[in-house]
């Protein structure tokens, strides 16, 4: 398969944006994706102003086929995998090991010193991913949110 992995820009924010809100296992509780929205456009934009964090694309014909979207918090070194995902059909053929492989890479030169990545006990296919790369596993919390009005 050919593809292309390579940074995320302004003109994929509708795209990456209308495939997250629709994304099951990115729903951090059980609300509708109106109520608790993937990313808002907005933050999205903001997010891509910034130099350390790493949000890439993989595309393949001018088509967004994936996204890996990360956080890296300077001062303590720690660099959050908010978002890793791979359209449908194009599961099995390496793009999520891809964008996974070139974000931790990123990272790791922006100065990361350790990666966490929080997912849902049945995601099977981000516990695989991260099961491949020797992730430990961490204690299982409770997740409590309320939105602000």
């Amino acid at each position: 398969m050919d593809y292309n992995i390579r940074n995320m820009i302004q003109d994929d924010v509708e795209k990456v944006h209308a495939s997250g809100v629709e994304v099951v296992e990115f729903q951090a509780s059980e609300r509708e994706a109106d109520e608790t929205p993937f990313w808002p456009k907005e933050k999205i934009r903001d997010w891509l102003k910034t130099e350390n964090d790493v949000l890439l694309i993989a595309e393949k014909d001018e088509e967004i086929i994936g996204y890996f979207m990360s956080l890296f918090h300077i001062p303590t070194g720690l660099a959050y995998i908010e978002n890793v995902f791979v359209e449908e059909n194009y599961r099995k053929e390496g793009v999520g090991d891809k964008l996974f492989e070139k974000g931790i890479k990123r990272l790791k030169d922006n100065g990361a010193r350790y990666v966490a990545v929080l997912s849902k006990p049945d995601n099977y296919q981000m516990h695989s991913l991260l099961d491949d790369r020797a992730f430990n596993r961490g204690n299982q919390f409770v997740w409590r949110d309320k939105i602000l009005e």
